[in-house]
């Protein structure tokens, strides 16, 4: 998926957006919640019923913007909007089942193996 762009992290929206805004509107929401598109952040905006994906990501020669419209149904996702711009990190498979239109959960996440003589304490 998104071969094309190799995206650094990826993001998703917590809050509702304007789906009219076309991509330098979803520039400035990015940024405004603290992600750069610009630096290969992908960030994806849900719609509130929960039937479009609009998301943007980049790199120094431009913007990227992809638009998903589910025609059977809506998102299985539960994203509980919240009131200011904010973001949530998810993995890439993360954005693959949310592109999917799949559900899944986000929980926490299980924490990276490292050899004991790297550990810190």
């Amino acid at each position: 998926m998104l071969n094309f762009i190799n995206p650094r992290r990826f993001f998703v929206a917590q809050y509702i957006v304007d789906f009219r805004k076309g991509p330098y509107g979803l520039l400035s929401e990015a940024m405004r919640a603290g992600v750069d598109p610009y630096a290969r952040d992908f960030v994806a905006f849900v719609s509130r019923d929960r039937r479009k994906i609009k998301a943007i990501t980049g790199d120094d020669t431009g913007i990227i913007l992809v638009f998903k419209i589910f025609s059977k149904g809506t998102l299985k996702t539960k994203i509980n909007f919240v009131d200011h711009p904010a973001v949530q990190y998810v993995t890439l498979s993360e954005i693959g089942m949310l592109m999917e239109g799949s559900s899944y959960t986000k929980h926490k996440s299980a924490e990276t193996w490292l050899p004991d003589r790297l550990k810190s304490d």
